[in-house]
Parts: C-alpha cells; structure tokens; sequence
C-alpha cells in the first residue's frame, strides 16, 4: 500500500488553480516539465510527522536497539543552539569551534523561529511524558555529569528530514567534539544514534558514512530525481529548467537544491533547501514582469496545503480501490514480491517504489523469507514466482493487481504439497 511519500497517479497538483499561476512563469514549450516537477513533489504534514517520529523512537526503544539509559535530543546545529556565558556572536564566530555542553548546550530552550527543531523539541517532550515509565530517559537539560551519574548509554539525535545529510552530521560532530563524549564513544560507554523521519537516498548513506554517527534510523525514504522514475528525457529536462529559470542569486546554489541533492520532498512546517529553488524562490527569470512564487517566503501557502495533502490521501488509498476484496497484508506481500521482481534489493529501494516505511518493508521482507518467496540476496524463489503468477500480477501495470477476484492466500500456507 503506498503511503503519504507516494508518487500518485491520480490527483495531479498542476491542474488545480493555485499552481496554474506559477506555471505561467515558463514558457509554453516548457511548462510540461514545470508540471512534471510540481507533480512529483511529496508532502507530509505536521500530524504525520508528529506520529511517525513518535514510532520510530517506539520501534527503536521497544526493540532494544537504543541502549538505555538514553537522552533524546533535537539535531540542531551551532547556529541554532542557546549558549552558555559568552554571547552568540562570540560563540560562533567559528562554527565549527562549537562544542556540546561547553559553549552551546543540547537542552537550551529553542528561539520562536528554530523551525523544524522547535517541533522535533516538542514531539521529543510529548514522547517522555508518553513512555517516561516504560523507557529510561533522561531529560534534555542533561549535563555532561547528570549523564556519568546515571550512566548514560545513548545520545539520541531527532531531526524530521535529512536531503544532502549535511546538518544532521554537523549536530552529531557537535556532540564528538566533546572530548568526554569522544571518550566515551572510544571505550564503547556512549553510542550516537540518529533517527529520521525521512532522508533522501542521498542524505542517508551521508549520515550513515559520518564518522560521528553510530546508527541511523529512518522512518520513510524521500525521492529525488534519481528515485522518482523520471525517463532520462523527462529528467534532463526537469534539470534544464531548473537551471534557466532559478533567480541569479540563487543559481549557483540551489537551482537543484542544497549540494544539487534534487529534492522533492516538502513538510508543512517547512521547505527544505534541498529542493530546486524555483519552487520556492520569489523571483526568477520567467515569462512575466514579476515571478510569481508558489511558495511565498519560503512558507506553505495553507490552500497549497490542502491540495497537497489531498494528493497525498489519493496516492495512498486511490491505487488500492481495485484490491479491496485483498487483506491489506496480502496485497503488501504480493505488491513487495513485484517490486522484489522488477529489481528492488534492499530495504531501501523497496521503501522507495512501495511507498512505505522502512520497518515495515523489514517485517515484510522478514515474511517474504520465513514463507521461502524470496532468499536472503532478495530473489524470488520458484514458489515465489509462483505466488505471482497466481496473483496474475500484470507485468504493464505498476504494482497494481488485475485478474481474478477471488480471495487470495499464499500457496506456502495452503497446506503441504504433493512432492
């Protein structure tokens, strides 16, 4: 089942009023790229982010991957860190001469406009008063001697996105340049965990490869230009215009996002500057006297909103209408069995082309190998071709099943076979 990350095949933002305006910043001849770009664009809101962090953590703590005691902070950056006696300026006068708990504290209160670490703050705070008997957690406003008095185990970093992966491994080598943090890691006393809502391909295998991170967890795997199944043709051409209409100021840096990271991914409370800049810019080089933005000011107009989070709904339950006489399980299994088939061999592709998380592509991956569908190189099996020939999957169709109707049951739990 695809989920809120969805590409949709049904609703298509570029045919709704609100957009039609910024379409009319591109020529005619290029305005079928612009709609592509604008179509292919994923959105979450902030409810969705709020229960999809709050799960993860659940799924990390529950399944003993986060050792505890643990504190669980926002990933925040120097620059949008509170600072101990000397003033702001002073501290940062050299980003990277900032250090966890001697010139900037990970507990200090966040400033009205922190934006995505204010609310990952808030989800954090709403997570301790949920499980603050279940879990042993210690409170944000630890300091470096509350964590060796209790024995700290675990620094937990929470972040809502990561595209280019950039500011994740800076708030983690925030924390490494600690020299007591350092040294614990070094005797194995203190891990640094990093959990996501979602992360570009690209964004996580940066926090993955750093240096100051010891595990990762992601939630959902956002697309970018490379994942989203664009044609070549259709992919060079979304670049072009990317490039020829970003404003000046911008070109040189975000006309393909942040890094040319080429995202698509956009949250309610806030753009990402990893998506190209002629989404969100407020002037460009386009047909019209004045550019006509669509994101103003970097903000989530709330009508764009409302269609985007309509898209999101008809991506996620729209494809599915033909399978309804199907327990949801059962379709999960047949549509990852077709993924599996059409080329998917890790968890992460999988989560990509499905459309859903990563835990959940793990636990059906997991089914998939128990029933011997598919072998530990994530091949099918011959009962796995099977299993899809029986649910006469069609090879056209794009993860959707067609044919016959009655109820389906995988041939491994229909009883034994004659041999």
């Amino acid at each position: 089942m695809a989920s809120e990350f969805g590409k949709g095949e049904g609703m298509k933002i570029s045919a709704t009023e609100p957009c039609k305006e910024w379409l009319e910043n591109f020529a005619l001849q290029d305005r079928s790229a612009a709609a592509l770009l604008l179509d292919s664009l994923q959105y979450v809101e902030e409810s969705t982010l709020r229960t999809g962090l709050i799960r993860l953590l659940e799924i990390d703590f529950g399944e003993e991957r986060i050792e505890q005691p643990a504190i669980v902070i926002a990933a925040r950056t120097g620059r949008e860190l509170a600072q101990f006696g000397s003033s702001l300026e002073e501290v940062l006068a050299e980003e990277n001469s900032s250090v966890a708990f001697e010139n900037v504290f990970p507990g200090a209160p966040f400033s009205v406009e922190a934006g995505s670490e204010s609310l990952c703050g808030n989800i954090i705070r709403e997570f301790r008063t949920r499980h603050g008997r279940s879990f042993d957690l210690l409170s944000p406003n630890s300091t470096l001697d509350d964590m060796r008095t209790k024995r700290c185990r675990s620094i937990v970093l929470v972040s809502d996105f990561a595209g280019s992966g950039d500011q994740v491994v800076k708030a983690a080598n925030l924390l490494t340049r600690n020299a007591t943090i350092r040294s614990w890691r070094s005797f194995g006393w203190v891990r640094i965990h990093v959990i996501l809502l979602a992360a570009t391909p690209l964004g996580k295998k940066v926090v993955e490869r750093a240096r100051s991170v010891d595990h990762v967890s992601v939630l959902f795997m956002a697309h970018n230009f490379e994942s989203i199944g664009w044609s070549d043709v259709q992919r060079n051409e979304v670049i072009r215009i990317c490039r020829q209409y970003a404003s000046p100021r911008l070109r040189s840096r975000y006309a393909l996002g942040w890094n040319e990271s080429k995202g698509l991914f956009l949250m309610q409370h806030s753009i990402p500057n990893n998506i190209p800049c002629v989404i969100w810019q407020d002037s460009g080089r386009g047909q019209r006297d004045a550019w006509s933005a669509l994101l103003p000011r970097r903000t989530m107009p709330e009508s764009l909103g409302r269609l985007l989070a309509m898209k999101a709904y008809d991506a996620r339950f729209g494809s599915q209408m033909q399978s309804r006489q199907l327990s949801e399980f059962s379709v999960q299994l047949i549509l990852t069995l077709e993924a599996i088939h059409r080329g998917a061999r890790t968890v992460e592709r999988l989560a990509i082309a499905l459309g859903q998380t990563l835990p959940d592509c793990s636990r059906l991956v997991g089914q998939l190998q128990q029933r011997q569908l598919i072998d530990i190189d994530y091949r099918l099996t011959d009962a796995g071709h099977a299993e899809l020939a029986e649910a006469r999957i069609s090879s056209s169709s794009r993860y959707q099943l067609k044919g016959s109707t009655r109820s389906y049951y995988p041939q491994t739990l229909r009883g034994v076979r004659n041999i």
